[in-house]
């Protein structure tokens, strides 16, 4: 039985035979509603009581067993688990480096490709901290989610890099599009999702700003990656347009994998990274200690690329020795993958 319905049949029996014995008046079926309504809201309440009372005991539980699997987590993917992380924090630190002293010449200005790259490698470093989080938790489909967005970033920076400022600067400019077609879905849905309308200031803003790319543009500028549309000949390109544009359309499947981590199709019903036979366990929910090979090699090897898309703009030394000690962090990670895998 579910856990409620014995607590449900026990004082619905009990209210009737109040109601009984106090001969109360009315319809049978305008008694049984009031009756159901009143012993799911007073379970709900004793129960919502009880574990609002019991919160720190249930709390401190999950603690304990959470805390418990992610020292035996890290205690089997340590080596890899470091490698990695050192990983992101030399990509992050190369950048910054590269960053600095790219800001400190003249051509740094109006250079609209470094303007833009050097945002998206911060949210790129970002994302790989993200990843190394969920690994050490145990988060394997998570983490593969989340490399799905930094091999976007990955893509997006390659896609700049190869081109020119003008590129750069409509990819910059579509943020207009952007803002104004959210600002629309925000309006369309307000009154149901009970929010505060625009002020009319912020409305006007972001508008005028939509309207200025349109009229610099063109219509078509509001199509879905319009701003890649020149270079692609393509007035709407998907984001595999740019993919290929690059040659990178033999990581499709890869990309097309973690995908189903993101989205709700049926592909993720029967598999799970996290377990090694879906049908032998059944449903699996919470922490893993396998899978996470591949969602450490995905985001190594990624990190790695990005990175060095972004120093190989510069062929300075400090650039060509990060690049060495990157690649060579990169081939550590994968011997040390490939050696777990036969173990």
């Amino acid at each position: 039985m579910a856990i409620f319905e014995k607590l449900f049949d026990n004082l619905k029996s009990s209210k009737l035979k109040e109601l009984k014995e106090k001969k109360q008046e009315g319809t049978i079926d305008g008694i049984s509603k009031n009756i159901i309504e009143s012993c799911i809201n007073e379970i709900a309440d004793k129960t919502y009581s009880q574990f609002k009372n019991n919160t720190p005991k249930i709390l401190d539980e999950q603690k304990t067993i959470t805390d418990s699997f992610v020292v035996r987590n890290n205690g089997v993917w340590s080596s890899e688990f470091d490698k990695l992380e050192m990983l992101i924090y030399i990509c992050c630190e190369a950048s910054e480096n590269f960053f600095n002293s790219y800001e400190e010449t003249e051509g740094s200005k109006n250079d609209m490709v470094f303007y833009a790259v050097k945002r998206l490698h911060a949210r790129a470093c970002n994302i790989a901290k993200e990843i190394l989080w969920l690994l050490r938790g145990g988060y394997a489909d998570g983490a593969e989610a989340r490399w799905r967005s930094l091999y976007e970033v990955f893509i997006i920076t390659s896609f700049l890099c190869d081109h020119n400022n003008e590129l750069a600067t409509r990819y910059i400019n579509y943020e207009a599009v952007e803002k104004y077609q959210a600002m629309n879905q925000l309006i369309k849905y307000n009154q149901r999702l009970n929010f505060e309308p625009f002020e009319v200031a912020e409305h006007d803003v972001i508008k005028k700003n939509y309207d200025m790319v349109i009229t610099k543009y063109g219509k078509d500028f509001k199509n879905r990656n319009a701003w890649a549309s020149e270079i692609l000949k393509n007035k709407a390109p998907s984001f595999s347009h740019i993919e290929e544009s690059i040659n990178f359309d033999h990581m499709r499947p890869f990309y097309k994998q973690a995908s189903y981590n993101v989205h709700a199709g049926a592909s993720r019903l029967f598999y799970n990274l996290g377990v090694l036979d879906e049908k032998a366990v059944g449903i699996h929910a919470g922490p893993s200690s396998f899978g996470i090979a591949g969602p450490i090699d995905q985001t190594a090897l990624t990190m790695s690329q990005i990175t060095t898309r972004l120093l190989n703009l510069s062929s300075s030394i400090d650039n060509i020795v990060f690049m060495n000690i990157i690649d060579k962090l990169n081939n550590d990670i994968r011997s040390l993958l490939i050696k777990s895998s036969k173990n």
